[in-house]
């Protein structure tokens, strides 16, 4: 099953990919985060096999925003900067990533479930929903 959610993410990367280069990256990572929002809140009312293929969605979503997002932190950042903002990108996530492993075991200490973590999923993909409707429209940082 574990390999499925896998599977799904990487058709995720090539399909969104693909997306990116033919329609607007602002919006197509806007739209990605916006039909997270919901499946996150829907797998955490699920269990065992519509919990795997519920997640399995999220993952193709949340992986198919990479390539996305690439694009648009080449677009926004200065060029003469673009190794120090994918460097800050990897370092961010990477660290927050292992955050959530501690978090998610705390949560279920507490509660004896995973629904507060499926809350704080839903705030985050919100935030980044908001954030990427309010990116602007056209490049507007030049090298400094």
């Amino acid at each position: 099953m574990v390999a499925l959610v896998y599977a799904a993410g990487a058709l995720g990367q090539l399909l969104c990919g693909r997306l990116a280069d033919n329609y607007s990256d602002r919006q197509l990572y806007f739209c990605l985060f916006l039909v997270t929002i919901p499946l996150v809140g829907l797998a955490s009312q699920l269990t065992e096999i519509p919990l795997v293929f519920s997640m399995m969605a999220v993952v193709f979503l949340s992986t198919g925003s990479l390539p996305v997002e690439n694009i648009l932190l080449a677009r926004y950042a200065p060029s003469n900067r673009h190794g120090l903002v994918f460097g800050s990108k990897f370092l961010l996530g990477f660290g927050f990533s292992s955050i959530g492993i501690y978090l998610s075991g705390w949560i279920f200490d507490l509660r004896g479930n995973f629904i507060w973590l499926y809350f704080i999923l839903v705030l985050l993909a919100i935030a980044v929903t908001l954030i990427a409707y309010f990116l602007p429209r056209k490049q507007i940082l030049q090298s400094i």
